[in-house]
Parts: C-alpha cells; structure tokens; sequence
C-alpha cells in the first residue's frame, strides 16, 4: 500500500501496553489498523477491522472492550470488540442519524470524535453536512455534538458547537 493510502487516524492507547491505531483504508473503503509497542515505530496488522466504514474514533469501555465509532453510509454507526480491538461486531441501530438538525445536518454526519464524562456520559462531537456545490468538498459542515448514556443511544445536544467562518461565504480563504 502506498503512503497515501490511510487518512484519519485515532490511536487507542491499550490497557497491557502499546498502541492501536485505527485508520481509514483508501484502497477498500475500510478501517484497518496498525500496532505500535512505543507510539513510534508502527506495524499495519493483517486483514481490515470494519468493512465499509470511515473516520474511525476508538474508545476502550469500562468493562475492557473497544468500540469504534464510524462514519457508515451518511450516519455514525458502532461496533465493539472483546479481544482487544481486532475482531469487531457490528452493533445494530445508528448512533447519531442525519436530519436531528433540520436544514443543518439534512445529508449526511460523519468523522466523530467522542469522550468519556467524569459523570460516565458519552459526549461525540461530529460533523454534519449540507451538500453544496459551492462549498469546500461540495458540503457545508459545521461541527454538532450528542450526549449519551450508555455510548449507544446518543440524544442530539442543541446548537451548533462549531461553525466555520466560510459557513457565512463559500468563497472566504
């Protein structure tokens, strides 16, 4: 695979040491992921983790497990793993659908990031889309966030947490 392959990383530093760092595959459109004992030196180990998937956001569960949030068909979906993060089972539902917005996120979400509250809450902030032609990518994007209970159910939080300065004028620098 060429440099240019991968896109999108997230690292998850695993609870017996080293790293796992989750990427965008360009080549299948899935996420692959590579090992590192130091953070530094990285081997892209064998077979894809998540068929047809993107932006990958690892996060490790209290009990042990690793769930990937990912940026499926236009929506964040979830699969969660018992063996460390290699093998991954698709959960079913979506985590956060298009539309919660109206006019703000009518197309599509997607490239989540999510944390861990002090109070044990989920918090994904991830970005939503209007298709515009005229817009960088073809899509208007700002940045929106969900709460959630359980990492599963998310609940749309109201407002919008980023707006770029060019939302105003698609042809700003």
């Amino acid at each position: 695979s060429g440099d240019g392959d991968y896109a999108d990383a997230d690292v998850l530093a695993l609870p017996g040491g080293g790293y796992r760092m989750y990427v965008g595959y360009m080549g299948d459109h899935s996420i692959v992921s590579f090992f590192s004992e130091d953070g530094l030196y990285w081997v892209r180990e064998s077979g894809s983790r998540i068929g047809n998937g993107a932006f990958p956001d690892a996060v490790l569960l209290p009990d042990g497990r690793v769930r990937i949030y990912y940026q499926g068909p236009g929506v964040i979906q979830s699969a969660v793993s018992s063996d460390g993060g290699i093998t991954f089972t698709l959960e079913p539902g979506i985590r956060v659908d298009r539309g919660w917005h109206g006019d703000i996120d009518p197309d599509n979400v997607g490239a989540p990031t999510t944390v861990r509250l002090a109070d044990g809450r989920y918090r994904m902030y991830y970005r939503a889309g209007d298709e515009d032609d005229r817009w960088m990518n073809r899509l208007k994007s700002v940045i929106l966030s969900a709460i959630s209970e359980d990492g599963l159910s998310f609940l749309p939080e109201q407002g919008v947490r980023v707006a770029p300065r060019d939302w105003i004028d698609p042809m700003a620098p």
